[in-house]
């Protein structure tokens, strides 16, 4: 999203906050809301077709320009609104800390992105790193669209998170490196890679036994959670 002269700043990692110039805005309507939210994912924006499939069903025109019309009419909106209807894509005018995590982690500023995470969207479940606490069940279209979303950056959030872990371990800050990857680990117990990366940062940092610990816990959850042991690689 390009700047404006009406500072527009959506939060979208985690829960939802807009804030025009500094102060918070809350549009009027569920509909314009998500649509509103829609676009700060997706900063590049998305064509009028695609929005009123995803809120109201193919062709619905009219329903779109009545949700425009209430987001032009919130604090700034005819600022940070970019709808020219000669146009068929619809952007935003602002900042969203999506699209700044994304251009840092385009950028390999892997411990820069994961700054801009707030610390509920840092556990990693699919459903707390985009748009937390949100849904429209009116819109099954964005509610799917939305799932595929949150899936998406959660994978994005997930491997910029080991990266990060990887570069930490080379630099030798083994207890930085290990409370990410055991946070990792503890979101998502099953996945026995996450499990082998703990317990070669702890065995690298000299601590074997915590790396005998994390073995333990590994064996454990998937004996529990799959009825299987681990495999050789991580025995």
């Amino acid at each position: 999203m390009e700047s404006s002269a009406v500072h527009l700043d959506v939060n979208v990692l985690g829960p939802a906050r807009v804030r025009v110039d500094g102060r918070e805005v809350r549009p009027r309507g569920r509909k314009p809301t998500a649509l509103l939210y829609a676009l700060a994912v997706r900063h590049d924006g998305l064509s009028r077709d695609e929005l009123c499939e995803l809120f109201w069903g193919p062709g619905r025109r009219s329903n779109l320009r009545a949700a425009l019309y209430q987001l032009r009419r919130a604090p700034g909106g005819q600022a940070w609104l970019d709808d020219d209807r000669h146009a068929d894509t619809v952007r935003l005018r602002g900042h969203s800390d999506l699209a700044e995590f994304e251009r840092r982690l385009a950028a390999d500023d892997h411990a820069g992105a994961l700054a801009l995470w707030p610390r509920e969207a840092l556990a990693l479940r699919a459903d707390s790193c985009l748009l937390a606490g949100f849904d429209l069940p009116s819109a099954p279209a964005f509610h799917d669209w939305l799932d595929a979303e949150r899936r998406r950056v959660h994978e994005l959030v997930r491997a910029c998170a080991l990266r990060r872990a990887e570069r930490l371990v080379e630099e030798g800050a083994f207890a930085a490196a290990l409370s990410l990857l055991e946070e990792l680990a503890s979101e998502d117990p099953l996945d026995e890679e996450l499990h082998r990366r703990v317990m070669t940062a702890a065995w690298r940092a000299g601590d074997r036994a915590r790396a005998l610990r994390q073995y333990e816990t590994c064996r454990r959850t998937l004996h529990e959670g799959l009825g299987l042991p681990p495999v050789q690689t991580t025995s």
